[in-house]
């Protein structure tokens, strides 16, 4: 699915069409859509590639005017009571005109850019818009670590509490 954002009044906002200057967010990108990105924007294929790739590590790369970076974005899942922290690549593609962002999946970070939650980031400033972005995704990751501590702490003190066997309790200290 490919949408179109632009800040307005300081607030990002989905616009209907493309405009010079606005943020082009792809999720989950349809090949005519993948096709659609390569033909209007000039996209190198091989950065295409690379941004559809879901084993892809974080790198910088450019080519044709076009800069291409990827980063791992943090991810959460919760099924029932479990949750599994990972990440997923995002790549986020600098044009002349755009910046243009491309996600395999629902992604946190941008979605609070969608939802206008980011306020007084404008989008045609890229590299402002993009460091704005890293930005969001460094703070997701300190959130979730903050979350990971606070389950292993409290998983230590559940079998600190329960268990019975002294070599645990001196494995645990």
């Amino acid at each position: 699915m490919i949408s179109y954002f632009k800040t307005i009044d300081g607030k990002i906002v989905e616009i209907k069409e493309y405009e010079q200057g606005c943020w082009v967010n792809c999720i989950a990108p349809e090949d005519d859509e993948v096709q659609f990105l390569l033909d209007n924007f000039r996209i190198p294929p091989e950065l295409m590639r690379s941004a559809l790739d879901e084993e892809e590590s974080s790198h910088i790369d450019s080519e044709d005017g076009t800069t291409l970076i990827i980063i791992d974005a943090p991810m959460v899942e919760k099924v029932n009571r479990n949750i599994t922290y990972s990440t997923m690549p995002l790549a986020i593609m600098i044009t002349d005109k755009n910046v243009i962002t491309i996600a395999l999946d629902e992604n946190p970070v941008l979605s609070e850019f969608s939802e206008g939650v980011v306020k007084n980031v404008i989008t045609s400033y890229k590299t402002h818009f993009v460091l704005h972005i890293m930005l969001r995704m460094a703070t997701k990751y300190l959130q979730y670590l903050k979350q990971i501590d606070k389950i292993n702490n409290r998983i230590e003190r559940e079998l600190r509490r329960s268990a019975q066997n002294k070599e645990l309790h001196q494995l645990l200290r």
